[in-house]
């Protein structure tokens, strides 16, 4: 687009907002059971995302945490970002879990004045009339504005019958709210955190590219860099946070994610590289841990989870 550098369609690509969620959800893709927790500031990275959107098109960009409504800043972000890439669905990714606050109420409101999408994934069949409720409190003032229709999508094989309601403006089209049930997960890319440390596997990175389910819908801006998948993306955090095998150090750190001020011709060829197996897709081994019987896991909480960071260990 106006000879910006775009990636393979579909581009989704998320910009984290923070890494910190109120859920313990097991097989978390990006590790939010766990005690991590960073909060990005829209100061403190305005600088690269004003670079990205000067010289690249994404066709969609999910605001995500953790959970993005514990962000205080969302609304600058959503704000901001939308106003950089006009052209790009934006939308902010949430576990549904806190929309029923008040400020909370008051600021998805603004974020949909803004022409920022709400994606509400809840996680527990219990919860989806609920939250149901609680989006359409949000809608109140517009309700008859809006589209609602309900998708339902078969289970064929390994995925599970799924209802998703997608609201949006009668007069545009334009999407304004989406409410999916994910009471599943697929294994994330570690085997357990313990005694502070993130154990992982070794298995063929080929292979476990191949089989990796986040190997190219998961990339990822944080703090103003570019990220394949989330084991390098939350790396750069975490391992301020606790410690790896040492075996881990060495292939993880050869990762270099990409700035957005490289020479354009390292951005062309990192964005080409984005569809490729890399070391690290050994460490994940996803060609050991999924096959069509046990891709999908149920959902489950627990707390104990946030209990497997003990503190700043590795710095």
């Amino acid at each position: 687009m106006n000879g910006k550098l775009t990636l393979r369609p579909p581009s989704t690509v998320a910009i984290i907002t923070n890494n910190t969620c109120n859920l313990t959800c097991n097989n978390c893709g990006t590790l939010q059971n766990y005690n991590f927790n960073d909060v990005s500031n829209w100061a403190q990275n305005e600088k690269y995302i004003r670079k990205w959107a000067e010289i690249a098109h994404f066709d969609d960009i999910d605001l995500l945490g953790g959970e993005p409504f514990l962000n205080p800043e969302l609304y600058t972000w959503a704000k901001n970002v939308k106003g950089l890439f006009p052209n790009t669905t934006v939308k902010v990714s949430t576990n549904g879990t806190l929309l029923n606050l008040d400020k909370n109420i008051f600021l998805s409101r603004k974020i949909v004045d803004l022409g920022v999408a709400i994606i509400v994934s809840t996680h527990t069949a219990e919860d989806y009339e609920l939250h149901r409720e609680w989006i359409h409190k949000i809608a109140e003032p517009f309700i008859n504005d809006l589209k609602i229709e309900r998708i339902f999508t078969p289970s064929e094989d390994i995925i599970h019958d799924t209802v998703q309601e997608i609201y949006k403006w009668k007069d545009s089209g334009a999407l304004v709210f989406s409410h999916v049930l994910v009471d599943r997960m697929y294994p994330n890319y570690i085997l357990e955190v313990k005694d502070n440390t993130v154990i992982l596997d070794d298995g063929d990175p080929i292979k476990s590219h191949e089989k990796c389910i986040f190997n190219v819908n998961c990339m990822a801006i944080q703090e103003g860099l570019f990220y394949k998948c989330p084991s390098v993306t939350n790396y750069a955090i975490m391992k301020n946070l606790v410690n790896y095998e040492d075996r881990a150090y060495p292939i993880l750190d050869s990762y270099k994610a990409c700035s957005p001020f490289q020479p354009i011709e390292e951005i062309k060829e990192f964005f080409e590289s984005l569809y490729e197996p890399i070391d690290a897709c050994r460490l994940c081994a996803f060609d050991k841990k999924i096959n069509p019987t046990t891709m999908e896991r149920p959902v489950t909480f627990d707390k104990s989870y946030k209990k497997a960071f003990k503190g700043a260990t590795k710095l």
